[in-house]
């Protein structure tokens, strides 16, 4: 049989061919036109030298002409019949269908060079461009070092355009991650080029034009509701051949009435009918809790049960799906039980592993929870039902409902069954598929496997260690018998692409089965129909997703080899590895793009980590392993940022650090160098961050690597900056500018300008910060950067603040907060709206300024990012400050301290404790004030931060001043002016005017 490429070229080439003809015919018919037209048209002066040439080739070009006919005619016909064949032939599932045992190392590498094809942009264009943390969070107006009762005048644009717009969509954020959620189709579009042409043709007025080739496979998401995070309502469809259990859904159902049931159980073995049963009630019973269904997979009966933190991020997830989860598991379980507070929620948490993964996530008061599980369970709050198998009639019933003609042997089947559903199941399908088969044939060959030694690799295994036969049928689960019957029944090519499909945990698509089979989508699907029909996998009506039931995966294991699975797990990693990217390049686009992105991640997020962990513990002996295990961070390394909590992104830059020294390629251990720093700079262990980069910066020189070089010159300087060390981020990142100058790119460049800027603008150099962001922002403008435009538009706008331009520093901040909403850059839109509230500040419009800085807080928690809550905090302190709230000042204040001294945020620390200093002048405990200000000016000085220091000093004079020590205060208010001189400051103004009323000029 032909390979499965081979239609395609066949086709290719008599396309070809047909077209050639076309010229030839075209050519003749041209000729002859010539020649009857250079007469008619004056032009016979030349006959001598072309018509008669022409009279003559006359009847060679009609022969010519009908022969080209002829010829495209005989073509186009061979090419249906062809077509016609290659049909017939995808269809036939005999023993031609079939995958070559012998492995070559070529098949091993397939589907790792599919997804390098992918991921090599990344790889040539930097894997470092990401913006670096730190700009957004010292770019929001808490962290600016400004005092609390002293912010500059200014008139900014109207409060309508300014102020009333920006309060308007950032109330709309969270309506928008609830509510736009649009129904989108579940095609599953094709994959190989041949067939995404045909979909398009025949699906023209589904496709959109503008969606790029390369997410061709995700063009619709698909929302899956064995996925937890996809919709709203996520229960799949109950089965339309439930029987039985009546009375058992009656007591279920009822005993919800019980205002202290919370937990509906239903227990029982394995393939008993729990998830059939508990899918029933949930459809019964959905209208009752209409704000949200969710379905979790808690995956108890697997190696490696769902964990109650994956379980909750579910749920979150679907009410706010660009958070960045909190890592702090108390965090994280209060944000659970508070999304779901005061909603009426139906929960099922399907195959539990037991009560401790269960009792987190029981859903609160006015919700109800449904669990399934193998094991017994004691809950509080639960109504538990035990279910046994069929009784005999049921059995019977269930049978003659699926197969009628099974008539006088149901009751023969059903107790070689054992009265089971899901073994039901299974030979009801066998006998309904296979037509010819004989229902009495049936049982016999099902009582000679039970009973005369037809043993399966788990038998032969018991009998090796020493079992006899029937005390190693005793270790076996009823259904296997059944599923041992079912897979005898197979072709033995489909035999074999079952057993690769053990490889899926969670549930997959056609294009991940074709992918791990390495066959065309089309003899995918119809592989997928004919092992549905058997009961062998499970499809969702509701989505087209597929699943293994957990001892239908087992069996299907225990009938493979070593080398089949090696080969199917590393297809299946390489296959997550490229969805990784298709999800980052999504969420690179902005807009409704990134929503799609993460949507796909986390459709496919369960099978992307197994596909990592594979490629992670096989990097020591296996090369492909090792490729995939150096790629996967690069794939996915903007998405990942908003789905991977610092210490998981950390491990898997770690293990493709690992992968990368194996492989000898120096350029990839200095990124992955880099984005351990990065992770590090995130969890605010800086000393950690620094060493990271100075082994990158070690390895990119020696490598004569300038780019990663210039990468890791930047990273050590915000690990430099976020330290306290000043003058050195200064120097590195000029450092770092200069490189990337050279060596691009220029979105690199760009982000370098605003980094530097951000060191010149903490070291009190404004006009030179002004510069710099002005450079970036052209720089961002010209390559279409709008995150780095963003991100500069935020910079200029607090320069322009602090040098008191104000008008023109709101009407920055504005252009910044549209364009993070437009891109979805949720820690700049956090930046964005402490800006804004720091204006309204300005303004005196205090109310404003406080909702500005709550929304600024609400953003920065949800995405995890601690920098920004305390820097958010430190606004909300100076607005309610500002307000006249005092003690809530104070309050607020004071976590900010907490919060900034936990991240080693030693600017952050200086600027609270002198923003504290002054509230504590105010509420008049003037010692409290003296020794925080005292602090706060020891930490500015040690990190070079001459508007912190001048801001301390200038709060310690009016402290001194309040305690009657009228000429200590004068000393530090002259020194406080001098540094606002140096910075160019225009508060030094202030201070004169203060020394002027205390007589000292």
């Amino acid at each position: 049989m032909a390979p499965p490429q081979a239609p395609t070229l066949v086709r290719k080439m008599s396309r070809w061919i047909n077209v050639a003809l076309v010229y030839i015919l075209l050519g003749a018919v041209l000729l002859m036109l010539t020649r009857a037209l250079l007469p008619i048209i004056g032009l016979g002066g030349i006959a001598g030298e072309l018509i008669q040439p022409l009279v003559k080739l006359t009847p060679i070009l009609l022969a010519i002409s009908l022969a080209a006919i002829t010829l495209i005619t005989f073509n186009l016909r061979r090419q249906t019949k062809l077509a016609n064949k290659w049909v017939e032939e995808a269809e036939n599932w005999g023993n031609d269908f079939t995958i070559s045992d012998e492995v070559e190392p070529s098949d091993l590498e397939a589907g790792l060079k599919t997804a390098s094809l992918k991921t090599a942009s990344l790889k040539t264009e930097g894997l470092q461009e990401r913006p670096i943390n730190y700009q957004a969070d010292e770019r929001n107006g808490g962290s600016n070092g400004r005092g609390l009762r002293r912010p500059p005048a200014f008139t900014a644009t109207s409060e309508s355009e300014g102020l009333g717009m920006a309060a308007a969509a950032a109330s709309a954020v969270l309506e928008k991650a609830r509510g736009d959620r649009r129904p989108v189709a579940a095609e599953i579009v094709r994959e190989f080029s041949e067939d995404r042409a045909n979909y398009r043709s025949e699906n023209k007025d589904n496709v959109s034009s503008t969606d790029d080739d390369v997410f061709a496979r995700y063009r619709h998401l698909i929302e899956s509701p064995f996925s937890p995070m996809a919709t709203f309502h996520q229960l799949p469809p109950p089965l339309p051949e439930f029987v039985g259990r009546s009375a058992e859904l009656v007591e279920l159902y009822a005993a919800r009435a019980n205002h202290d049931v919370r937990v509906l159980s239903v227990q029982g073995p394995g393939g008993a009918g729990k998830t059939t049963l508990a899918l029933k009630l949930a459809d019964q019973l959905k209208t009752q809790y209409p704000d949200a269904q969710f379905y979790i997979d808690l995956k108890g009966a697997s190696p490696q049960p769902l964990s109650v933190i994956e379980a909750q991020s579910a749920v979150i997830r679907a009410y706010l799906p660009t958070v960045c989860l909190p890592e702090n598991e108390v965090e994280l379980d209060r944000l659970y039980h508070s999304a779901l507070t005061g909603k009426r929620v139906l929960l099922l948490l399907d195959n539990a592993a037991g009560a401790q993964q269960v009792a987190p996530l029981v859903a609160p008061d006015g919700c109800i929870t449904i669990v399934t599980s193998r094991d017994q369970m004691a809950l509080p709050g639960a109504f538990s039902k035990h279910l046994e198998n069929l009784s005999p009639a049921e059995a019977r019933d269930f049978l003659m409902r699926i197969v009628p003609r099974i008539d006088g042997q149901a009751t023969k089947v059903a107790e070689l069954c054992e009265h089971l559903p899901l073994a039901l199941r299974l030979a009801a399908s066998a006998l309904l598929i296979s037509a010819d088969l004989k229902v009495a044939d049936y049982v016999q060959r099902m009582e000679r496997l039970q009973w005369t030694g037809s043993l399966s690799p788990t038998d032969k295994s018991a009998r090796g260690a020493g079992l006899s036969l029937s005390a190693a049928r005793s270790t076996l689960h009823p259904v296997d018998g059944v599923l041992s019957m079912s897979y005898d029944l197979l072709v033995p090519g489909l035999q074999k692409l079952w057993r690769m499909l053990a490889v899926f945990r969670d549930t997959f698509d056609v294009s991940a089965a074709a992918s791990v089979w390495q066959i065309t989508p089309v003899r995918t699907n119809n592989a997928l129909d004919r092992l549905m029909a058997y009961s062998l996998i499970e499809r969702n009506r509701a989505t087209g997703r597929y699943r293994l039931h957990d001892l239908t995966a087992r069996f299907a294991e225990t009938r493979s080899n070593d080398q089949e699975m090696t080969v199917a797990r590393q297809r299946f990693s390489a296959h997550y590895q490229s969805v990784l990217h298709e999800a980052d390049a999504l969420y690179e686009q902005g807009g409704e793009s990134l929503r799609r992105g993460l949507g796909l991640i986390d459709l496919e997020w369960s099978n992307i980590q197994d596909g990592q962990v594979w490629a992670a513990t096989h990097v020591d002996a296996d090369h492909a392993a090792r490729e995939l295990c150096n790629s996967y961070p690069d794939a996915g390394k903007y998405v990942l940022e908003l789905r991977q909590r610092p210490r998981e992104r950390i491990r898997w830059s770690e293990a493709a650090l690992t992968a990368a020294q194996k492989l000898n390629q120096r350029n990839a251990a200095v990124r992955h160098l880099v984005a351990l720093g990065d992770s590090y700079n995130d969890l605010s262990e800086v000393h950690h961050a620094i060493g990271c980069y100075e082994q990158a910066l070690e390895i990119a020189r020696e490598a004569c690597d300038r780019r990663g070089e210039a990468e890791a010159l930047s990273g050590l300087g915000a690990a430099h900056y976020l330290g306290g060390g000043l003058k050195r981020a200064c120097d590195l990142h000029r450092e770092a500018l200069e490189l990337f100058s050279r060596v691009g790119p220029r979105r690199r460049e760009a982000d370098s300008l605003g980094n530097l800027g951000l060191a010149y603008f903490a070291t009190g150099d404004l006009r030179n910060a002004l510069v710099l962001f002005d450079q970036q922002l052209k720089a961002a403008r010209e390559i279409g950067d709008r995150r780095g435009e963003s991100q500069a538009l935020g910079g200029l706008g607090t320069t322009h603040y602090a040098t008191g331009d104000a008008e023109r520093a709101a009407e920055l901040f504005n252009q910044q907060l549209a364009i993070t909403r437009e891109i979805g850059d949720r820690r700049g839109e956090a930046s964005a709206l402490g800006n804004l509230g720091s204006a309204c500040a300005a303004l005196k419009r205090h109310r404003q300024a406080i909702a500005f800085h709550e929304q600024s807080l609400l953003v920065a928690r949800e995405i995890g990012d601690r920098r920004g809550e305390a820097s958010a905090l430190g606004g909300l302190g100076i607005a309610e400050y500002l307000d006249g709230n005092l003690s809530r000042s104070i309050e607020l204040l004071n976590k900010q301290l907490r919060l900034a001294s936990e991240l080693g945020d030693r600017r952050g620390e200086a600027i609270a404790l002198s923003n504290l200093g002054e509230a504590y002048v105010a509420s008049g405990d003037y010692q409290t004030a003296t020794d925080m200000l005292t602090s706060a000016f020891n930490i500015a000085s040690q990190i070079g931060d001459i508007q912190a220091q001048a801001n301390a000093l200038f709060n310690l004079s009016l402290a001194l001043d309040h305690t009657g020590d009228r000429k200590q205060a004068i000393a530090q208010a002259e020194i406080a002016l001098e540094l606002f001189e140096i910075a160019e400051h225009p508060y030094a103004q202030v201070v004169k005017e203060r020394l002027i009323q205390w007589g000292a000029r």
